[in-house]
């Protein structure tokens, strides 16, 4: 063994210490320099040239002398690398993977280069004789090569990032493929679907097709609901009522603001369109249905019918008995579920039933506000089903005081008095509700002005009863408060004051 070449054992122990030692100073915290090949060099270096020494034969023992060689440029490629781009340029811009094994191939290239010639050996040479193998590796390589120089591009032009997420349209061939990027390496591009599994598509694939980068220029996309209603009912009502069911939806933003517009007329009707705006992209099949699903409620407590194509043809024999038969079921519920309310007791049989033909059924969406602290209001609400929460604003912020459901009451201080809502009451689970306005109510007490005297009364024991079961100060109650009361009812519905 020549004295060179058992030098070069310390030097590349000494190049494979200080390098990776730098290099793991140099790296972002967090980060961990990638130091296996070097270590396989640096063993494959120090076997070649021992075997090198101990061998008795010229012959084998040139041959681990040159595998010594190559394995030393080698290893002197790599620690540079290392250093480079995993300690020094990793703190600025972390290079992406394709690029880094382009680099790294090319340094390990040049270092075998420079080792063939050091033996003698002709690079020219080498590569002119093997020009026919070339070709048919090439042409046995092409679509590989096609990614290769695809992923390039992708890196050049960065139109995504890692992290990303990314729509492939129908026609590249992947059908509306989605998913977070979450990794781009030199033959292709790894998707993370919400399906919880990893989708692979060549950099060819992505370098041809058409896509939507859903994060890019701002992490804020626009999601759409599209839905149709009879051209019967005015745009500006079912905008007026959508925006409203979408006003607390989770998951939306409220800046850009939610629209809707009118969009297109059609065999259905009038085509709607609901424009919002999501954060977390990850969530947004969660966040879109939440959103459909208020748009239903809302839309079905307004009283309109949201128009879909049926194919199936069914037939109905629809009777005027029928009709009048579906019509006293709906009616004997309402009635039974007034007759529960204690505030109206004070009515007789013949009231209850006018209420019930005058009542309003209103399904909430689980989270939907009901009535909201401080906005006006003249309608009274009785829970048929479900459940709601009470809230009250205070200065440690709105705190719940109370919930209620079937058979419970909410409201009656605005429907009596018109005073503003005192607390803000929204649906824990679906609930169904049965609302009892103003001009309803107006029309039991011009027939029986009477009662006014009885309901005030009540109305004060139940002020009453609230206020102390949210721990708030209880008001007045005696004779001049209840004839106050009474007083301030019968001005709200225009009776006349004894």
């Amino acid at each position: 063994m020549n004295v060179p070449d058992w030098w070069l054992i310390p030097t590349a122990a000494v190049f494979l210490v200080l390098g990776l030692g730098l290099a793991r100073w140099l790296a972002p915290p967090g980060t961990r320099p990638a130091y296996g090949s070097a270590i396989v060099f640096f063993v494959i270096c120090s076997v070649s040239f021992s075997l090198e020494l101990l061998l008795p034969w010229p012959e084998v023992s040139s041959l681990f002398a040159g595998l010594g060689k190559l394995a030393f440029a080698l290893l002197l490629a790599r620690v540079f690398f290392v250093l480079a781009f995993d300690g020094i340029l990793a703190r600025r811009r972390p290079l992406p993977r394709i690029a880094r094994d382009i680099v790294q191939g090319l340094a390990f290239f040049l270092a075998a280069l420079g080792v063939l010639h050091s033996v003698g050996v002709e690079p020219g040479q080498l590569l002119t004789t093997s020009a026919v193998l070339s070709v048919v590796v090439g042409m046995a390589l092409q679509e590989t090569l096609g990614n290769l120089v695809a992923g390039l591009a992708l890196q050049a032009e960065r139109p995504f990032q890692l992290g990303d997420w990314v729509e492939l349209h129908p026609n590249s061939g992947q059908s509306g493929a989605i998913g977070r990027v979450r990794e781009i390496n030199w033959r292709a591009t790894r998707l993370h679907t919400l399906d919880n599994v990893d989708l692979v598509i060549p950099n060819a694939v992505f370098a041809k097709a058409s896509f939507t980068n859903h994060d890019r220029p701002h992490q804020a996309p626009r999601r759409s609901v599209y839905f149709s209603v009879s051209q019967r009912v005015p745009p500006p009502q079912v905008h007026q009522v959508v925006m409203a069911a979408i006003r607390d939806a989770p998951g939306l933003l409220s800046r850009p603001e939610p629209s809707v517009v009118t969009f297109a007329f059609d065999e259905r009707g009038v085509q709607y369109w609901l424009r919002y705006y999501i954060e977390d992209m990850g969530r947004r099949d969660g966040i879109d249905g939440g959103v459909r699903d208020r748009v239903w409620h809302a839309l079905h407590r307004a009283g309109i019918d949201i128009e879909v194509p049926n194919r199936r043809l069914e037939l109905h024999e629809v009777t005027a008995a029928s009709r009048a038969l579906e019509t006293q079921v709906a009616f004997n519920r309402r009635l039974e579920a007034l007759k529960d309310v204690e505030l109206l007791k004070a009515l007789s049989p013949e009231d209850l039933q006018i209420l019930a033909e005058r009542t309003v059924e209103a399904p909430y969406a689980p989270g939907e506000v009901v009535i909201r602290q401080g906005t006006p209001g003249r309608e009274m609400y009785v829970v048929e089903s479900g459940s709601l929460s009470v809230r009250i604003k205070s200065e440690g912020g709105e705190r719940e005081v109370a919930r209620v459901g079937p058979g419970s009451f909410f409201g009656e201080m605005s429907l009596l008095t018109g005073d503003l809502r005192s607390a803000t009451v929204l649906a824990v689970e679906r609930a169904e509700l049965l609302v009892i306005d103003h001009a309803s109510f107006k029309v039991v007490l011009e027939a029986h002005p009477e009662i006014a005297k009885s309901v005030g009364e009540q109305l004060l024991e139940r002020r009453a009863a609230l206020a102390a079961a949210a721990s708030l100060p209880v008001p007045e109650s005696g004779p001049a408060e209840a004839a106050d009361l009474v007083d301030r009812i019968r001005r709200f519905f225009g009776l006349r004051i004894s």
